[in-house]
């Protein structure tokens, strides 16, 4: 048995239970009905988690069973993948009551927290964190707080993400794989063997839960493929001290991290909102404040289905996005340091152009007219304000790349080289400004689109 024997058996377990499993809520009436929120139209069993669960559960028992034989390579042992899989029977056992019956918000975070706890009471924490290359940054007594918020984090972010059929399974597919990798090149077989279990499951479960679905992972098994994914990740983060230890899981989590950023802020908002109107009642903002928990149709993969997409093909899309994600992932660890900073910098920037397009008005703060109010309110003369902006990003983004170019600051006659060249570029890119005619821009109603232009061309 090897490792693809464990994902072939958690595949055939999950494909051949999940028609038995959809049978099953149909005939107990556990399923999930339509409404204005949801975007299906025929009432479709929940309890997908069951059969994902069940083939993570029994392909685990095989190896167990079979893996202490000499010729069985590499055996799964429990004492490593135990807490991960005792915190993710926890989850699993809230998703399920909550599918069956709704649970009060207060109630699931107390129980995604016992699992968390587990995972963090048996060593699995972010004991360190590096973005951009270099000697790390323990964490010390913040290693359990930061552990505990990204477990809870992650974990429901695939929970609020999952609003369309296959989404979920599909970028869990697309995370455990290349996660699987990544735990490949650090040599940590018992990681990639989990991940890779995961992987079988959710591909004998995808076929039912691809549009149109059949069945619904529902809270058991949307809270059980975050909370492997979260926990995994943490792993390998501690394995790899250098700056990938960040990077890697920012990227391949960048979509449902951005997704559940988006809601809070959006969600955020309108509480602030409320809680400004003079004749809000504390009712009112009681209710405001708990609908920051409460799912609503202005998710990422909600606004690709307002501008036009199909329902396969808002999924199909952001399939693409994590698969992209999970490339430049895998990238930036053959770019190490400095050049997977850059990376995450530009992924940055094409999520923020992103949101705009899709129309989303929780970064309004980012608009026209906000950004450099304050120049409108000072006394100094604004052509020497403008020179002033222009000389402090052209000093950015030199000695930044200089930085980014460099370690360790590089030799002291490339450093002074560096110094005496900078009055040269200076005067050279305000030459480029002049060209370009940057300065032409109407300044009081600049936004970060005319901002970010701007950096570009520097």
């Amino acid at each position: 048995m090897t490792a693809i024997s464990l994902l072939l058996i958690a595949f055939g377990t999950a494909f051949t239970l999940t028609p038995c499993v959809r049978h099953l809520a149909r005939w107990i009436g556990i399923v999930d009905q339509p409404n204005p929120r949801k975007v299906h139209k025929t009432a479709t069993p929940l309890l997908g988690g069951v059969s994902v669960a069940m083939a993570i559960g029994c392909t685990v028992l095989v190896a167990c069973v079979f893996g202490p034989q000499p010729h069985l390579r590499p055996p799964l042992d429990l004492s490593i993948v135990g807490p991960i899989l005792m915190g993710a029977a926890v989850v699993f056992c809230t998703g399920l009551w909550d599918d069956v019956r709704p649970l009060p918000v207060w109630v699931k975070l107390l129980c995604q927290a016992v699992a968390a706890a587990v995972a963090i009471g048996y060593g699995i924490r972010v004991n360190h964190l590096s973005l951009f290359g270099g000697s790390s940054m323990e964490l010390g007594i913040w290693a359990i707080p930061v552990s505990f918020f990204w477990i809870l984090g992650i974990t429901n972010a695939f929970n609020l993400l999952d609003g369309l059929d296959g989404l979920v399974s599909g970028l869990a597919i697309i995370i455990a794989a290349a996660n699987a990798l990544f735990f490949f090149s650090l040599g940590d077989m018992q990681m990639m063997l989990l991940l890779l279990v995961l992987f079988g499951a959710l591909l004998g479960f995808l076929p039912y839960n691809f549009n149109p679905a059949t069945i619904f992972l529902g809270d058991s098994g949307s809270l059980v493929i975050g909370y492997i994914l979260s926990v995994t990740a943490i792993s390998s983060a501690q394995n790899s001290v250098t700056s990938l230890a960040v990077i890697i899981p920012l990227l391949l989590f960048g979509l449902p991290i951005v997704d559940t950023l988006l809601s809070m802020t959006r969600r955020l908002a309108a509480s602030v909102k409320l809680h400004r109107a003079s004749r809000a009642r504390l009712k009112d903002r009681i209710r405001c404040a708990s609908a920051m928990f409460e799912a609503d149709r202005r998710h990422i993969h909600h606004r690709l289905l307002a501008i036009g997409f199909s329902h396969r093909h808002a999924v199909l899309v952001l399939y693409g996005i994590a698969l992209a994600m999970a490339a430049l992932a895998m990238l930036s660890v053959l770019a190490q340091y400095r050049n997977a900073g850059m990376l995450l910098i530009a992924v940055g920037t094409a999520t923020y152009a992103g949101i705009r397009r899709l129309g989303y008005d929780e970064i309004e703060f980012l608009q026209t007219r906000t950004v450099l109010r304050w120049y409108e309110q000072t006394r100094v003369n604004r052509r020497l304000a403008r020179v002033l902006i222009h000389a402090m990003l052209v000093a950015l983004a030199y000695w930044g790349a200089f930085f980014l170019k460099y370690d360790n600051l590089g030799s002291n006659a490339l450093h002074t080289w560096y110094l005496h060249a900078f009055p040269i570029h200076l005067v050279m890119q305000f030459l480029f400004f002049y060209l370009m005619g940057l300065h032409r821009s109407v300044w009081r109603t600049l936004g970060v689109r005319d901002l970010m232009g701007g950096i570009g061309q520097i």
